[in-house]
């Protein structure tokens, strides 16, 4: 991505999903409070810029009947072109 911040989001295919036991964490560290869901998708975008590089994304989920799936990914930021103004 060429953005600092981009908008991270993970969609669940389970309806039952219990939002209280999802869990977000970007290079390992849970940004679930600063995100937010609209019904079966949680949002996050970061604060602050994440450095230029790899980054990890990682989505834990149960179910009202306890089962627990996990789902990771990465993502590479990249430096942003830059314009010269004419």
């Amino acid at each position: 991505t060429r953005t600092a911040r981009p908008l991270i989001a993970a969609s669940f295919a389970d309806r039952d999903i219990d939002l209280n036991r999802v869990r977000l964490f970007v290079d390992r560290v849970e940004v679930t409070r600063q995100s937010r869901f609209d019904r079966d998708t949680i949002f996050y975008r970061p604060t602050t810029d994440l450095t230029t590089g790899t980054h990890q994304v990682q989505v834990i989920v149960t179910d009202r009947q306890g089962n627990r799936s996990e789902e990771s990914w990465s993502f590479v930021v990249i430096r942003p072109y830059t314009t010269s103004a004419w």
